[in-house]
C-alpha cells in the first residue's frame, strides 16, 4: 500500500531529523575537541543541551524505522517503474541504492540505542567537568546521510512519477543534486567505516 500523505510528511520530517542530528553532532564534536568546560558553567550547560537534543533526535528517528522500511519499499516500486535513463540519474545503481538504503535503516534500528546511551554517558561526564570526545560513529553518520539523501531524492522521484512537468524539471534537478550528493557522501562514509578508528 502506498504511503499516505500523513506518512509522506512524517518521512520528510525524519529526513530533516537525520540532517539535524548530523548538524548537532558537528557542533558537539567541535566543541568537545577543545578544553573541557567547567562543571556547572554556561558552556557545559549548552553542550549538555546539544547532547540531549541529539539523543532525542536519534531516538525519534529510531522510533520510525518501520516507516523508513516502507519508504524504501515504495522507492523500490517507483524506481522499478521508471526508464533505464532515469535510473542512471541515481547516485548509485538502482539495486545498490536501494540495498544501501535498507542497510542504513537496519543499522539505525540496531545501533541508535547504543549511540544514544553513549551520548547520555558523555553528558554525565561533561556535567562533572570531565573531558570527553564527541562524534557519532562513522557508520552512523553514513547511515543518517544516506537516509536524508534518499528522502530528498524521493521527492524528485515522486514529482517525476506524478508527471508534473512544470515542476518536475527544476524540482527534480535540485532534489537529485542535493539528495544525490548527501547519499554519495553517506555511502562513502559507510564504506570507509570498516577501516575507520571509532571514537
Amino acid at each position: 500500500m502506498p504511503l499516505s500523505i500523513a506518512e509522506q510528511r512524517e518521512i520528510a520530517g525524519i529526513g530533516n531529523a537525520c540532517s539535524y542530528a548530523l548538524s548537532l553532532d558537528n557542533i558537539w564534536t567541535v566543541r568537545l575537541a577543545g578544553e573541557a568546560p567547567a562543571a556547572g558553567s554556561d558552556a557545559a550547560s549548552e553542550l549538555i543541551d546539544v547532547g540531549a537534543e541529539m539523543a532525542a533526535t536519534l531516538t525519534h528517528i529510531h522510533e520510525h524505522v518501520k516507516l523508513l522500511y516502507r519508504f524504501a519499499d515504495e522507492l523500490d516500486e517507483l524506481i522499478s517503474a521508471r526508464s533505464d535513463s532515469f535510473k542512471e540519474e541515481l547516485p548509485a545503481g538502482a539495486d545498490e541504492f536501494l540495498s544501501a538504503l535498507r542497510e542504513a535503516v537496519q543499522y539505525v534500528e540496531g545501533s541508535a540505542p547504543e549511540e544514544v546511551a553513549a551520548i547520555l554517558r558523555k553528558i554525565e561526564l561533561i556535567n562533572s567537568g570531565q573531558a570527553v570526545a564527541g562524534d557519532l560513529k562513522v557508520k552512523m553518520r553514513g547511515a543518517l546521510l544516506m537516509i536524508a539523501g534518499a528522502v530528498v531524492l524521493g521527492a524528485a522521484i515522486a514529482v517525476v512519477t506524478l508527471g508534473v512537468e512544470e515542476l518536475g524539471g527544476p524540482i527534480q534537478n535540485t532534489c537529485r543534486q542535493v539528495g544525490g550528493t548527501m547519499f554519495k557522501q553517506g555511502l562513502q562514509d559507510w564504506r570507509g567505516a570498516g577501516s575507520a578508528i571509532q571514537p
